[in-house]
Order: structure tokens, then C-alpha cells, then sequence
């Protein structure tokens, strides 16, 4: 079997990192008690929570999908999926589905048939007004995947060949050739099945989902979302008893600073952050409880090859990249700017995973990549580059001269950039910062390729 993958080349990395941040103290009545004296869960009140981004739409296809915010706040807790990702790492079956599916045909055994995946949905998998999730909602989520202008990805939905719908409850999904990333489909991390019932007759939804999703078929329903906040109710005809929500309502509002959410939940205003790490936060949290956690995500700092931005990007040239691993300094960034507040951090030398989670990364992909500028020199002066007047590098009349985009306001993220570039400066290479609100850097910028070197988790 083939799994397709991005282009994208990756530079280097910090393993990632999430903050859960709570405020401790006495319940005044309003808030939710997660757990009685007994050790057992109680039920009801409202859960107030501050998001750290804020999508600009509610679309789960379109460029809104791009940020990470928009599942995390409300695609992962209204909308259902086939298949997801365990703790361990391992793809398992949600509840919508009656037992694991069935995998058939060419890479599975020797029937000569095509590759075929065979789902079978459980009899009390209902949407939120009582009707049955069906194979014809896979079916009609594949065709406006396919069809909806501004779609921000169509992997994996354009290796399907046909689903077969003609049994509501048994889904046969059939692929035009072996394809190992089969479980993201409909699932896995960020992907998600629509009620057929609310994409009209048409095949692009383009312009629906923007302020509200009319349905659910996960333990939340979504009670209203505006800019200002979100919130969401339970979902009465949720049928998995160990995931339905033991609070009576949750509330989201956006605190897009990294010292407005330290604010808001000292204050009170919020019950709970999840912020990233920032340089201080364990100073600015003093005594409040805090959890630091490894998970899934990775820091990354990203070259755009075929840069929409700047068409003749000097990223294109293979030497540039190369010189720019050996010429950053990570131990000396990873000390400076994560290690005060989260000691045990290290180096993440994997090429696009964390050992953290399955054994698929050996810590030796990037082990090479140290810093060494004599090296980077060297690169570039062997691929013709030299040393102007101002100290930057320069070849046929180019300076070797780029573009950093990551999201404004995030504290850490500004500390890398201002300890990175005048490293870089130093050697040989300007970097000008370019950052953006993280609507506009991943809901628009990057899906148009408006970017040159980008980081972000």
C-alpha cells in the first residue's frame, strides 16, 4: 500500500507541548464539579473556557478546517468520525461503528479485487433529532468533498472510486488502488461525516457551515458561535453512555493573547486555559494548578518550496535550505526560549512525528542536523553565494533575503523569531518578520501559499 504525504520539508524541532492551566478554589455553584468526595462524577452546571484561537467559519472542508482551534472548540464535539486515534496512537473504531470494518481485495489478499473497506454502522447511531446516521451520509460527505469550490483538501477522498450506499447501515467503500491511510478518511485526526439531509442537492457547500452546524452527531450540540463565543449543550439522542457530557452547558470565548488567558483565569472569567507554553507562564501562573503534557503535536519551522508569496523565493534553492538547518542554532533556541518554563523539553530529531506516541520515530532523522556555520558557509559559497558589502549573502544579483510568518501575539513564538534572526543576521541572512492573526495565517495565508518560512505546530 502507498500513503501519500506532503512536500513540505521540515527544518527542525521541539517536541510539542500543551498547557492545561485550572484555576483551584471552592465551587460557588456555578461552575462544574468534575468528581465528588467519593471519587465519583457529578453532574451539571457550566464549564467556562478560554480558546486561544478562533476560527473565522464554521466550514469542516473549507479553509476554515485549517485551524486546529475550530476541531478543538467544536468539529470534535458535535461532528461524528468512523475512526479515530486512541491514546496509544493506534486507529480504533468510534462508537457510530458496529465493530472494526472489514478491509478487502488488492494489499489485503490475493482476490484480485480492488481495495475495498466495509463499514457497518450501529443501529442506535442517530443524529441529534432521532434519525439514523446511514451509509448515504459517507456517500454525499465524499461527493461535496469533491465537488465544494475552495475545498482545502480532497487526499484520500480522491482515491475513492465509489461508495456503496444501497444499504443504510453497511457503507462499502471502494478505493481506485491500495491506500494505507485509509482510516483517516471520514476520521483519524480532523476528519469528520456530514448529515446528508443538510448539504441540499447540490455538491458544493462552500458557502454553508459558516456561523452555525444545524446538526450533530457527537455528545455536544452546538447551541450558538459568533466572534465573540461558542456554546454548546448536550446532546440529548447521544447514544455512547461513556461519553455523554456530565455538564448542563460549556462556553468558550476567545482569548487570542497568551497574558489575556493567564488574565482571565486568575480573574475568575474563565475556569480553564489551554495555552501553549510561553516563556514566563510558570511565573505568571504562580500557584495555580498547571499540567504539562507531550502529546501528538510537534513545533515545526517550515520552507515553502513554491512560495505564492515570493515566486522566486531563494527556499527553492536546495543549498539555501540546507545552509539555513546548519545555521540555527536548536539546542541554544531550545534552552533559551522553552527550557525555563518546561525543563524537561527535548530536541524532537524525527521527521514528521513524536516518539511520544507509537514506535515510528527513532530520534535520528534530524540527529545530524547540529549547528555549525563554518558548514552552512561552506554550502552556500560551493553553490556560488558570496558575502556582499552589507554582510548578507548574494548570488547573480539576489540577496539571499526571505520572509518568517507564524501568528502575532503568540509570546513564544515572537521569543524564537527575535533569538533567530539576528543569529541569521549575523551569518549571512535576512529574515524579515512577517506575522498574521491566526485567522488570517491559516484560514487564508497558508491555504494560498502566502507564505516563505513558517512556525507552527
Amino acid at each position: 500500500m502507498t500513503r501519500q504525504r506532503g512536500s513540505r520539508r521540515l527544518l527542525a524541532f521541539i517536541v510539542g507541548l500543551s498547557v492545561l492551566a485550572a484555576a483551584c478554589g471552592g465551587d460557588d455553584g456555578d461552575g462544574a464539579d468534575a468528581q465528588t468526595e467519593e471519587g465519583e462524577q457529578s453532574q451539571g452546571g457550566e464549564l467556562v473556557l478560554g480558546a486561544e484561537q478562533w476560527a473565522e467559519c464554521l466550514n469542516p472542508i473549507t479553509q476554515c478546517h485549517q485551524a486546529s482551534w475550530l476541531h478543538w472548540s467544536v468539529l470534535h464535539h458535535v461532528l461524528p468520525k468512523l475512526m479515530e486515534v486512541d491514546p496509544e496512537g493506534n486507529y480504533v473504531p468510534t462508537a457510530v461503528l458496529e465493530g472494526e470494518p472489514e478491509l478487502s481485495g488488492e494489499g489485503v489478499d490475493d482476490s484480485g479485487e480492488p481495495f475495498t473497506v466495509t463499514y457497518t454502522i450501529r443501529e442506535d447511531a442517530v443524529w441529534d433529532d432521532g434519525t439514523p446516521m446511514t451509509s448515504t451520509d459517507l456517500k454525499r460527505t465524499w461527493e461535496v468533498r469533491m465537488g465544494t469550490t475552495g475545498v482545502v483538501s480532497t487526499q484520500g477522498y480522491a482515491q475513492i472510486e465509489d461508495i456503496d450506499d444501497s444499504d443504510p447501515k453497511t457503507a462499502v467503500i471502494t478505493f481506485k488502488q491500495p491506500y494505507a491511510a485509509w482510516a483517516d478518511v471520514f476520521g483519524g485526526g480532523s476528519e469528520y461525516f456530514l448529515k446528508a439531509d443538510a448539504l441540499g442537492d447540490g455538491d458544493d457547500i462552500g458557502e454553508l457551515f459558516q456561523t452555525d452546524i444545524p446538526f450533530s452527531g457527537a455528545p455536544f450540540v452546538l447551541d450558538s458561535w459568533s466572534s465573540e463565543q461558542l456554546t454548546l449543550l448536550p446532546n440529548e439522542n447521544y447514544w455512547d453512555d461513556e461519553r455523554k457530557p456530565l455538564v448542563d452547558k460549556v462556553t468558550m470565548i476567545p482569548l487570542e493573547d497568551t497574558q489575556a488567558e493567564i488574565t482571565a483565569l486568575r480573574s475568575g472569567e474563565v475556569h480553564a486555559i489551554y495555552p501553549q507554553p510561553t516563556p514566563g507562564m510558570s511565573d505568571e501562573l504562580g500557584d495555580m494548578e498547571y499540567v504539562v503534557g507531550f502529546g501528538a503535536t510537534f513545533e515545526e519551522l517550515w520552507f515553502n518550496q513554491s512560495s505564492l508569496l515570493n515566486e522566486d523565493s531563494v527556499l527553492k534553492e536546495k543549498e539555501v535550505r540546507e545552509a539555513l538547518l546548519f545555521a540555527i542554532d536548536r539546542q541554544a533556541l531550545l534552552e533559551e526560549v522553552v527550557q525555563p518554563d518546561v525543563p524537561e523539553t527535548e530536541l524532537l530529531n524525527c521527521g514528521g512525528w513524536v516518539p511520544t506516541i507509537g514506535d515510528w520515530c527513532d530520534q535520528t532523522d534530524f540527529a545530524d542536523v547540529t549547528y555549525d556555520p563554518e558548514r552552512a558557509a561552506q554550502i552556500l559559497e560551493d553553490a556560488g553565494w558570496e558575502k556582499g558589502n552589507d554582510g548578507i549573502y548574494a548570488k547573480d544579483g539576489k540577496r539571499l533575503s526571505l520572509t518568517w510568518q507564524t501568528t502575532a501575539g503568540n509570546k513564544r513564538r515572537e521569543d524564537t523569531q527575535a533569538f533567530v534572526i539576528p543569529q541569521l543576521q549575523e551569518f549571512g541572512v535576512e529574515v524579515k518578520q512577517d506575522n498574521s492573526d491566526a485567522g488570517t495565517l491559516f484560514e487564508q495565508r497558508m491555504p494560498q501559499i502566502q507564505t516563505e518560512m513558517m512556525i507552527y505546530a
